[in-house]
């Protein structure tokens, strides 16, 4: 078989330009990664011409100097794909620079090893580069605290030390990963927590709101480690409520076959970023266990009351302003395609969000 992904990979670019950084001022306009650019007509049908656009198209955006800022460099956070180096403002609280690009490795001496790796790469395109600079403005109007996003150019800078290579030359999100004095726990820490003595509880509420967030942005790579868990003192105890975290996956929508067919009939999780906002049975999978667990106690008048709630919050000019958070280079892209597809998410969701509560009680 190696044969054949050398015959195939010969007929494919294995090359990528390398545009260098225009800078100005303080700024500098480059892409988030040429990476996607000029696919083969092989390529595009098999992975789609998906987000390629805004991934090549150049950007202007301030260069991060850390040595000006406020930041301390904690350490090299994990990831198996995204570069992300945690960072401690002055008021000691937890930020993050995520790259944008991902960059999926497999062992060279392994020719099956590098194919798949090259599928994976591709599969990238159909991720919306710059998703993270929307999602905080559409998760706070719905109730669900998030923190701020900004787009950077991290430059070749002797200041990060052993992580230089790492770092330097790409483009990355600064995260801010605490809103508040208290730092928030994993979910498994949480979990332990729910077994002690001490009277804690999922706050099944702001749970669901929290889930109404990822379903309208099609945010498929929601799992534990995506969640941390804030604490708030009630009568009843100690609740829960979750601090959503990356948002690498929001938007992800590619017209690939290959992708097709994988959501098909292997990951029903991924490419749900339709216009109708149906399959959020399928763009659960990787949650459905926590979702039973922690909507168990809402009626279904709650799921009712919630998601109407949340629509009347999430309005047409909130969705419309999150999406012009993206640079403007971006948004001309395909910007008002994005705004319309989200009002009618948004529209969907009561009778999608519904759907996918029946399916719940319906497992024992």
């Amino acid at each position: 078989m190696r044969w054949i992904f050398i015959v195939i990979l010969s007929v494919l670019k294995i090359g990528y330009r390398c545009t260098l950084p225009q800078f100005h001022m303080g700024l500098v306009t480059v892409p988030a990664s040429e990476k996607y650019s000029s696919p083969s007509v092989f390529e595009k049908i098999l992975f789609g011409s998906n987000y390629r656009k805004e991934w090549e198209t150049p950007v202007t955006m301030p260069v991060f100097n850390i040595k000006q800022s406020n930041f301390t460099i904690v350490r090299m956070g994990g990831g198996q794909q995204t570069t992300s180096l945690e960072l401690a403002d002055d008021k000691g609280r937890e930020w993050t620079l995520r790259s944008v690009d991902k960059n999926v490795k497999s062992p060279k001496k392994f020719m099956e090893a590098t194919f798949i790796g090259w599928i994976i790469q591709e599969h990238v395109s159909g991720s919306y580069p710059y998703a993270g600079l929307s999602v905080p403005d559409i998760s706070n109007s719905g109730g669900v605290p998030t923190g701020e996003q900004r787009l950077y150019f991290v430059p070749d800078d002797s200041a990060y030390g052993e992580y230089r290579s790492a770092m330097g030359n790409k483009v990355f999100i600064l995260v801010n990963r605490q809103l508040h004095e208290q730092k928030g726990i994993t979910t498994a820490e949480m979990l332990s927590k729910l077994k002690s003595d001490t009277p804690y509880y999922v706050d099944q509420k702001e749970y669901l709101k929290t889930r109404l967030v990822d379903w309208l942005v099609a945010d498929w790579d929601r799992h534990e480690d995506q969640w941390r868990w804030m604490e708030r003192s009630t009568d009843s105890g100690f609740a829960f409520y979750i601090a959503p975290l990356d948002r690498d996956q929001a938007f992800f929508r590619s017209n690939g076959l290959l992708i097709k067919f994988i959501a098909l009939f292997f990951m029903p999780h991924m490419n749900k970023f339709n216009k109708s906002g149906r399959g959020i049975k399928g763009l659960s999978k990787k949650t459905r266990a926590l979702d039973k667990q922690f909507t168990s106690q809402l009626k279904r008048e709650d799921w009712e009351s919630i998601i109407k709630e949340f629509q009347n919050n999430v309005t047409d000019s909130v969705i419309e302003s999150a999406i012009k958070k993206q640079p403007p280079e971006i948004f001309a892209i395909r910007g008002n395609e994005l705004i319309e597809k989200l009002r009618a998410r948004r529209d969907g969701l009561l009778k999608h969000g519904m759907k996918y509560h029946s399916f719940l009680t319906r497992q024992e």
